[in-house]
């Protein structure tokens, strides 16, 4: 696949990031059906049956959003993402992210996916900020990629499905701090500049 540039010829870390997204979902699944085959557990490899298409299809129409957000976005708002985009090393994590779901193998193992998701999806929420999408349903769909992730990655399994939902409840926790830390600080500067005035 060539590597997809800007009108100023760079590497676009945007679409690179966009096309994994695409690419991501078919190697957790496959790595998810070889781990259940190995373990011979015909249910686990159902449950990947079932749940893989829903992940690859739901992720490849985020993908298609995002792409379509990219287009219509100033070039400001692209050159901020690109830059965030390098500077979070977005590249290596996507090329981390497939490397380590191809090989899921342990229920560890399959928890270290689900995490790196997380830091995934992050990218995608703030590509979602940084193009300022008209509509707030797409948070939904990220939930929604979640819970078929955890589905699938908890193979049945109540204990795995029970610690990956613990995981997941962290990393809403974490956003959610965040983004209170984000609106303390704005509120912070916006003080600052109304005592400026007096």
């Amino acid at each position: 696949m060539a590597k997809p540039t800007t009108p100023n010829g760079p590497v676009s870390r945007i679409d690179e990031f966009i096309d994994g997204l695409r690419d991501l979902p078919k190697a957790i699944v496959k790595g998810a059906h070889r781990a259940a085959q190995q373990r011979g557990d015909d249910d686990a490899v159902k449950i990947v049956d079932v749940y893989g298409p829903v992940l690859i299809d739901s992720m490849a129409r985020t993908a298609d959003l995002l792409a379509e957000g990219k287009r219509r976005a100033d070039k400001v708002m692209i050159e901020d993402a690109e830059r965030m985009f390098s500077t979070m090393a977005s590249d290596t994590l996507m090329r981390q992210a497939g490397e380590m779901a191809a090989s899921q193998g342990s229920f560890p193992r399959a928890l270290g996916v689900a995490q790196i998701v997380q830091l995934v999806k992050k990218l995608i929420d703030w590509l979602i900020q940084t193009f300022d999408f008209g509509f707030g349903w797409i948070k939904k769909l990220i939930d929604f990629i979640d819970e078929v992730l955890n589905a699938m990655l908890g193979g049945g399994n109540s204990r795995a499905t029970h610690e990956l939902s613990l995981r997941e409840q962290d990393y809403l926790k974490e956003l959610t701090a965040l983004a209170n830390l984000e609106s303390a600080s704005f509120q912070r500067v916006e003080f600052s500049e109304v005592a400026e005035e007096f």
